[in-house]
């Protein structure tokens, strides 16, 4: 659904990301968030947008290593941001 390795990388500023070839009717999906390209230590923030951005990230990064998460989301639009500078590759793994 989306990879930002081939442009800006995720930041503090929210990214909003369309979920798109969700199957019609699906109430809600569920996501796999790859962080990858990490510098530095830090986490990584997943919500409905739809939804007030969540005090806590799904997880944490850790400089040099791949890191992945799986969160549920409702709704059409995922927001996503990082506080630390990072690449994320976005799969939709389920729907219901």
């Amino acid at each position: 659904v989306l990879d930002t390795r081939g442009g800006a990388p995720l930041t503090s500023e929210v990214r909003t990301l369309p979920l798109t070839g969700v199957p019609a009717g699906a109430s809600r999906v569920m996501v796999t968030v790859t962080a990858v390209g990490t510098t530095t230590p830090g986490t990584i923030s997943v919500w409905p947008c739809n939804q007030t951005r969540p005090f806590s990230g799904i997880g944490a990064t850790m400089a040099g290593a791949a890191t992945a998460f799986s969160a549920p989301v409702s709704g059409t639009t995922l927001c996503m941001a990082a506080n630390t500078s990072l690449h994320a590759v976005v799969d939709v793994t389920g729907a219901g």
